[in-house]
């Protein structure tokens, strides 16, 4: 089976613009700064840490996995200006289908290197179904890719829940990224809002899911979480015990968080031999994918290199978090 990485992202090149271009919804998103050319910066003015065509090109991307031993990547959009949630529902209805429509061709490429995840604009959840059911049903996308929040609303929200049944219902996977890390006026030192912020959000979103009963009403749910879950893993402990204890966690849960956090997977990005073997040994290593967070500065450049290095861990089992895993998720055949 080959080696899949499921956390990268891309961009269209056509939503690269030199600067934000009037009447273009979206492509305000990033700019390249004049007299470079090679260097992604966002609209706020922060440094992507990677070159531009990394995210945009597929025949740079080959060449880069190629040396990374990985065979296959999972597009998704680059956060955080790859989801909308901002935006007036009908302009990022708008950048969304262009971006699934821009996906749906990259997934065609010839080398059949690629699959791709929809994103969708979840600030409205009839047409986040809309556009979700577009992209599996009508373009053949793969699975879907959301944020861990919209704004002030939090996944376990109650108007999100119909998003979620859908989702369960075509029975396709649910990548969940972290974006507009909380704490911002106190991370704004130091990249602490990445280091720290961003997987400080994946445990809030994983928390979300199941505290909120989210996993409870949809217990066929195929949710994997980026960077190692965050934080997440090494609190279940903690979640079990305020679930005995205190009645407000045990609001929208009949059961320990242990069996929700059972259901729930998690992408390899822990930066860390000893990290990396405690996130198998809790999640179990049926549950852990290969990602990278491809091209970001904050990518692991061997993602690959750093599972074969768990000499501890029986081949059959880095197999799995490989490929294997990944293959059975997205019901690929050998």
């Amino acid at each position: 089976m080959p080696v899949i990485d499921t956390h990268t992202h891309f961009l269209p090149p056509a939503w690269v613009m030199p600067e934000p271009a009037p009447g273009a919804p979206g492509r305000y998103a990033v700019r390249v700064p004049a007299g470079d050319g090679t260097v992604l910066r966002t609209s706020h003015g922060d440094s992507a840490g990677f070159e531009l065509d990394q995210l945009t090109d597929l025949g740079r991307r080959l060449r880069d996995i190629a040396i990374q031993g990985v065979d296959r990547q999972v597009l998704s959009v680059p956060p955080p200006f790859g989801f909308v949630y901002e935006l007036d529902r009908a302009v990022a209805l708008e950048i969304c289908r262009a971006f699934n429509d821009a996906f749906t061709e990259a997934r065609a490429h010839p080398s059949g290197a690629f699959l791709a995840l929809a994103t969708v604009p979840l600030q409205d959840s009839a047409a986040a179904i809309a556009e979700l059911d577009r992209g599996i049903i009508e373009l053949g996308l793969d699975g879907v890719a959301i944020g861990t929040h919209v704004g002030s609303t939090e996944l376990d929200d109650p108007g999100l829940r119909p998003f979620f049944a859908r989702i369960q219902e075509l029975d396709v996977p649910l990548f969940i990224h972290s974006t507009n890390a909380i704490g911002r006026d106190r991370l704004d030192r130091y990249h602490l809002r990445n280091v720290i912020g961003n997987p400080t959000e994946d445990a809030i979103a994983a928390a979300g899911l199941i505290f909120g009963g989210v996993l409870e009403d949809n217990p066929s749910l195929k949710v994997y979480l980026a960077h190692g879950g965050g934080s997440c893993p090494l609190l279940h402990g903690r979640w079990s015990r305020g679930w005995q204890v205190r009645p407000e966690a045990r609001l929208r849960l009949p059961r320990p968080p242990s069996e929700y956090l059972a259901r729930l997977r998690f992408d390899s990005l822990t930066h860390d031999g000893p990290a990396l073997r405690y996130l198998i040994a809790t999640a179990g290593v049926d549950r852990v994918l290969l990602g990278s967070d491809y091209p970001y500065d904050m990518a692991d450049p061997d993602p690959a290199g750093r599972v074969h290095a768990l000499t501890d861990v029986s081949a059959a089992d880095r197999d799995l978090v490989l490929g294997d895993n990944a293959a059975a998720l997205f019901g690929l055949r050998g």
